[in-house]
Formats: structure tokens, C-alpha cells, sequence
């Protein structure tokens, strides 16, 4: 179990964008893997429609002490809600491995769009606001997770 197992529970505690969310499916859940389908609602900076996400998402221990978290969008069948632009995650990652002292590296990559109609400026300053939110909401997991550090890789 890690903290992926319950992020719908945790992504509040670290994101501040973050409007709500739900596991649609679940696909899988052992002791070694897991996968769901998740959708997951965002604001955006008015005058913006706020962001919405549909994706697989996946965790997989690939060795005792690695884990890999995996993510991408898949067609929504309802199409996002009234508000909301449909947002796209590409194959994107966390891979964590345990250290020694209790300690968790994480290496994450993020590739995301989102969608619908920015002029030029907009892009800009969104581009720019989502690589300081990225920053702040890993900083926010490091703080959960000093605090939590049960949260962070146990098997």
C-alpha cells in the first residue's frame, strides 16, 4: 500500500486545485498491482472553464523496494461535465524507491494539455502557473509525507 493507493483521500491535502474526484472502475488490485480508472475535476483561473481529467492509472511494485506509478488519459464516454474542458494526461509517471533512514525517492514525470482554446497570453501565464503549482504540490507531498512517512512505500 502507498500513498497512490488512496490519492483521491490525498490529493486535497496537496494540491489547491484540486475540486473533486472518483475511482470510475476499478480494473485491478493485488498485492503487486493495482490499476483504476480515475476522474479527477480541477479549477482554473477564471475566465477559464475549470479542467476536467479522465485517465488509467496504475501501480506496480517492480522490485521490493521500486514502485511504479503510471498515468495516462483514455476516452471519456460521457464527455466532461457542464463548466469543464476536457483536459489530457500523456503517458505520464512517479517512480519511487525505497532508501535507507526511511527515506523515499521520487522521480516524476508530467506531461499534461489542457485543452480547449487559449490565446497566446493565457497559455503563457498558464504554462508558467502550472510549473510553480507542480513545485508547490510536490513540496506539499514531502511535508505529508515527513509527516506520514507510512504513507510514503511500505509492502
Amino acid at each position: 500500500h502507498i500513498l497512490a493507493d488512496a490519492s483521491i483521500e490525498f490529493l486535497p491535502q496537496w494540491n489547491r486545485e484540486f475540486m473533486n474526484g472518483q475511482i470510475v472502475e476499478v480494473i485491478e488490485e493485488t498485492s503487486t498491482r493495482s490499476a483504476w480508472v480515475l476522474e479527477v475535476n480541477y479549477k482554473t483561473p477564471s475566465p477559464l472553464n475549470h479542467r476536467s481529467y479522465y485517465y488509467y492509472f496504475s501501480r506496480e511494485w517492480i522490485s521490493k523496494d521500486e514502485v511504479l506509478i503510471s498515468y495516462q488519459s483514455i476516452k471519456n464516454p460521457k464527455g466532461p461535465s457542464s463548466g469543464f474542458e476536457q483536459a489530457l494526461l500523456y503517458p505520464s509517471l512517479h517512480f519511487c524507491k525505497r532508501l535507507e533512514g526511511n527515506r523515499t525517492r521520487v522521480v516524476h514525470l508530467l506531461a499534461t494539455s489542457l485543452g480547449g482554446k487559449l490565446a497566446r497570453y493565457q497559455d503563457g501565464l498558464l504554462q508558467s502557473s502550472l510549473i510553480k503549482a507542480q513545485y508547490r504540490d510536490m513540496e506539499n507531498q514531502v511535508a505529508l509525507l515527513t509527516k506520514k512517512p507510512h504513507l510514503a512505500v511500505s509492502r
